[in-house]
């Protein structure tokens, strides 16, 4: 069955927790999801633009051929997720945590990460261009492979 990730945030309008969906092939514009969660889920060909995801957590979720653009990201969590093939542009990720996660032919450009912990992350084939960092809140990385 297929559900349709705009229809869901239309029904709940406010902080959402999904678990074991899967979304593909859609277009996410100017909405706010902030405090939500996500736990085992699918997200294929969707583009997020201009979404808030503020203090919001993905847990063992599955990014592949999205884009994340003019978004705000910050404090957001990352856990045991994998992105392919996905292109995160002009995103503040500041204060946020990507810990066992996957990186696989990603591009990031024009990012904020003031303050944002790498933890445990594989890396391949990703690139990162004009990223914007803080000295008073440094990025920590730990464990890259």
């Amino acid at each position: 069955m297929r559900n349709l990730l705009n229809q869901r945030i239309e029904e709940i309008s406010g902080p959402m927790t999904l678990l074991n969906e899967s979304f593909s092939k859609e277009t996410i514009l100017d909405k706010t999801l902030s405090n939500s969660r996500f736990y085992k889920c699918e997200f294929k060909n969707i583009i997020f633009e201009n979404v808030v995801f503020r203090k919001s957590e993905f847990s063992q979720c599955i990014f592949q051929n999205c884009q994340i653009l003019r978004s705000d990201l910050t404090r957001t969590e990352f856990d045991n997720s994998s992105f392919t093939s996905c292109e995160f542009k002009q995103v503040d990720l500041s204060g946020s945590l990507f810990t066992n996660a996957q990186l696989s032919e990603t591009k990031f450009e024009e990012i904020l990460l003031i303050g944002l912990i790498l933890s445990d992350l594989k890396i391949k084939t990703t690139t990162f261009h004009d990223l914007e960092f803080s000295k008073t809140y440094p990025v920590r990385i730990h464990k890259l492979k």
